[in-house]
């Protein structure tokens, strides 16, 4: 029985669950960008400055975005707990990323 009802659920579309994978890669990104750096003494300074306004500029523009997936979701019938956590976890990762730079570097 319980199978039956799965089956009939509408599928989520592909978007929903490759939509986190950016934020997930970002941070290991910016770490590999940071080992190759420049002898520049502040080349580093001036990669995490950006970073972290990139960082700045993208993560509402996300928020918005899994804020308005997951009300259609809801309103689809189709939402799982499983996707919405998968795609408020990947928010860990760059928050951490810009308070430790803010904390390290006194840049943010």
């Amino acid at each position: 029985m319980k199978a039956s009802n799965q089956s009939k659920q509408a599928k989520c579309h592909p978007i929903q669950w490759l939509l986190p994978l950016p934020l997930y890669g970002y941070v290991p990104v910016m770490i590999g960008r940071f080992l190759f750096l420049d002898d520049e003494p502040l080349a580093g300074l001036y990669l995490y400055a950006d970073s972290a306004s990139l960082l700045m500029k993208l993560i509402p523009v996300y928020v918005l975005a899994i804020v308005w997936l997951t009300i259609r979701r809801v309103r689809q019938g189709n939402n799982t707990p499983e996707l919405t956590v998968f795609q408020i976890a990947a928010l860990i990762l760059p928050t951490i990323w810009l308070c430790l730079g803010s904390m390290i570097n006194g840049v943010v």
